[in-house]
């Protein structure tokens, strides 16, 4: 007696699970990793740019307070010695007429 041997519908075939040769899947995980490793480089990139940004604010800050000062002495030494230039090498001021 002859076993029958059922024969696979297409719709069957089609819904089997199939094995990927480890090669393949890989590629895949070597891919992800690539993903992850980027995005994380992404992300460094983000945070040191905002730490750059908040010492920009901070120098912006101090460059304000120097110029300040500098327009203050800048008035001090011209009230108490006139128009001029100084030589702060020498210390010798030089009026302007």
């Amino acid at each position: 007696m002859a076993t029958k041997t059922k024969i696979p519908t297409p719709h069957e075939i089609a819904s089997s699970p199939t094995i990927i040769p480890s090669q393949d899947i890989d590629k895949i995980k070597k891919l992800q990793e690539n993903l992850t490793s980027i995005g994380t480089q992404f992300g460094q990139i983000k945070i040191a740019k905002m730490k750059l940004e908040d010492q920009e604010i901070v120098l912006k800050k101090q460059l304000d307070l120097l110029t300040k000062e500098e327009n203050s002495i800048a008035k001090a030494f011209t009230d108490k010695y006139g128009k001029g230039s100084l030589d702060v090498e020498t210390g010798e001021f030089i009026p302007t007429e």
